[in-house]
């Protein structure tokens, strides 16, 4: 202990930062009185609280609302417990200390709501607070107070009626709740880039896009993002949650297929309304929500779409309902990564569009069949790099053991090995994956051509590595 109060404070701090466990940090800041004046307060930078931390949220909420230092410290921080899940332990609530918070922001909500009633809203939170039934209510409290956060990790099973009241309401402009009442703002958000949500039984696209109005968000990771209960417009007028909410009694929301002609459910305003730049869904199917949140992109980067069969999603997104919406960011697409195993019935293969006019597309990401074109039933011979960028400088693709025609895509992709330097001078790697089981049978479907040794020598020759190009 001697050594490490000789220590430089930024040394001290660097050493802190590879400590993971919060405890341990704190622990260790209450050694001496010179290490807790130092790293009290860095204790708070990531906070990350699991399933078994029900109880610790209601104290952190305690926590932070005494100390606005610990608070305003605060960049990093997860919920990894479902948001609505039952808390076995009985948790105090210190009105003195939760009620001005939970009433000034109440009471901007109401100004900005015609509909809201700030009393109501005031009593019917603060009551779910003392009941400690459900998570979100103390997680949202706990939002309001902590506006330097830059990266943030929910975990949604239910609707999370006031986290998305208080995202619903923000200005789009500043990030912030306006305070009626004062020049300081009850909610500011200004500094979130990276947002992650995801949820065990489906996230409705609905519930990020108020996420998406912050101008400083660049970033969302999506698990489990799917279609879900069909939209309430009164929803989020009540000042409570629904007391029926929680009825599973209810018709799937109609499918949504994309429109190349434009018209598309959006968020209401207007398309092209955030600043995301990259967006990664996992494990996710929303034939509505995926146009919703690539059109709501001013300037999109990045996309990666990876299914592989998780549980409570038993379908995938077929690529082609969102295309339409992709090729309105050809200009700033870098990366697409549309990987979906087309497998079980779980979907249906087929050619996604072009990406010929993707003009700074740098790494491509598909499954074999998607990159054939079909029409009318029949495969045409236009070859895989006729739909590839000049721009493309890795290219990757995937199941080629569950493409419809094996031997045509080998031949495309030899092809493309000859042509490459002409149709796609930057393309430095060529990656094509597959899977032929060990005990494989001839008989068995999706595995014809692909399994015999002749396709093998003829993908292997096609696939090599290339250091030519």
């Amino acid at each position: 202990m001697a050594i490490l109060l000789t220590l430089p404070p930024e040394l001290l701090l660097q050493i802190t930062s590879h400590i993971n466990n919060q405890k341990d940090i704190l622990n260790l800041a209450s050694t001496t009185r010179s290490l807790h004046a130092l790293l009290y307060i860095h204790a708070f930078t990531s906070l990350t609280l699991d399933d078994e931390t029900h109880y610790q949220i209601t104290r952190l909420t305690h926590v932070l609302a005494r100390n606005p230092r610990c608070a305003r410290a605060v960049r990093v921080l997860g919920f990894e417990t479902e948001l609505c899940s039952r808390i076995e332990e009985t948790v105090s609530y210190d009105p003195s200390v939760i009620f001005p918070l939970i009433e000034k922001v109440s009471s901007s909500i109401a100004s900005l709501d015609a509909g809201a009633n700030a009393n109501k809203l005031v009593a019917k939170w603060e009551e779910q607070l003392r009941e400690a039934d459900e998570i979100e209510p103390w997680v949202a409290v706990i939002l309001s107070i902590v506006p330097n956060v830059e990266e943030l990790s929910l975990t949604f099973s239910h609707p999370s009626f006031y986290i998305r009241k208080l995202f619903t309401m923000i200005s789009p402009a500043t990030g912030t709740l306006p305070n009626p009442h004062g020049p300081e703002p009850p909610f500011l958000f200004s500094r979130l880039h990276t947002l992650s949500a995801r949820s065990e039984f489906g996230i409705r696209s609905s519930y990020i896009l108020p996420f998406f109005r912050l101008p400083s968000l660049h970033t969302f990771n999506g698990v489990m993002v799917a279609d879900g209960q069909p939209e309430d417009a009164k929803e989020l007028c009540e000042d409570g949650p629904l007391d029926d909410f929680y009825d599973s009694d209810y018709e799937p929301a109609p499918e949504y297929e994309d429109d190349p002609e434009g018209n598309f459910r959006c968020y209401p305003g207007a398309e092209a309304f955030s600043n995301v730049t990259h967006i990664r869904l996992i494990g996710s199917n929303s034939r509505k929500g995926f146009p919703d949140l690539i059109r709501a992109c001013r300037r999109l980067v990045s996309f990666v779409y990876e299914y592989g069969g998780y549980d409570g999603v038993d379908r995938f997104t077929d690529s082609r309902r969102f295309y339409a919406s992709l090729w309105r960011h050809r200009g700033s697409l870098e990366e697409v990564e549309l990987c979906c195993q087309h497998v079980n019935g779980l979907g249906e293969s087929g050619f996604i569009g072009s990406f010929k006019e993707f003009q700074v597309l740098r790494r491509l990401r598909v499954c074999a069949d998607d990159i054939l074109v079909r029409m009318e039933g029949a495969r045409t011979k236009k070859i895989a790099m006729d739909v590839l960028p000049a721009s493309l400088d890795n290219l990757v693709i995937e199941f080629f053991h569950a493409c419809d025609d094996p031997e045509e895509l080998s031949v495309q992709l030899k092809e493309l090995r000859r042509e490459a330097k002409l149709q796609c001078p930057k393309l430095v790697s060529l990656r094509v994956a597959g899977y032929v089981p060990q005990d494989f049978q001839p008989e068995e479907d999706g595995f014809r051509l692909c399994a015999q040794p002749r396709m093998r020598r003829k993908l292997f020759l096609a696939c090599e590595f290339m250091p030519q190009l």
